[in-house]
């Protein structure tokens, strides 16, 4: 049994566990050939695929590299959370990619990987799904972001736009934008 941590911010670290697992810290991004397996029976990947340029591919090599009854853990933050609470601070440069919980689980559907397990995580900040290759749900049918949470949050940017320039308007300081 090993157990490989892949993270580009990391010492390269090899161990063993009091039991005699292999525990290996890669410091590389991940790719199918930076691991020492392909058979893995558990992927976990928190907070990552929202910094992927392209998310399916990078859950194609994910998958490449799990057993065939293996399961993945993904976790991203949520961006039906973000548009219902006006969260505007999370959008940033490093998150290339913003994902509901219907649209993470139709990109896994795309590889024969269904939810098994849906995590709510910082009061509903960010989820995470645990995914295998089992064809039934253990959960309900999740319905898409509804566009009326996309009209609400674009009139509450709106909201803010306009009062931070009333703002600007009193103060001293300029603009803010």
């Amino acid at each position: 049994d090993n157990i490989d941590f892949v993270e580009p911010g990391a010492k390269p670290l090899v161990m063993k566990s009091p039991s005699g697992t292999k525990i290996e810290v890669i410091n590389e991004f991940f790719t199918p050939n930076v691991v020492s397996s392909h058979n893995y029976d558990l992927v976990i990947f928190k907070q990552v695929l929202e910094h992927t340029l392209n998310p399916l591919n990078f859950i194609a090599d994910v998958v490449s590299v799990l057993q065939s009854q293996g399961m993945i853990y993904c976790e991203v933050p949520n961006l039906e959370f973000i548009l219902k609470h006006g969260a505007t601070q999370d959008f940033h440069i490093q998150h290339v990619q913003y994902f509901t919980i219907f649209g993470l689980i139709k990109m896994f559907k795309q590889f024969n990987l269904t939810p098994r397990i849906i995590q709510d995580i910082k009061i509903g900040h960010d989820f995470g799904i645990l995914f295998s290759r089992c064809q039934d749900p253990l959960i309900p049918n999740i319905a898409p972001l509804a566009e009326a949470d996309l009209v609400q949050f674009f009139a509450r940017i709106e909201r803010q736009q306009g009062f931070y320039q009333q703002l600007s308007e009193v103060g001293s300081m300029g603009p803010l934008f």
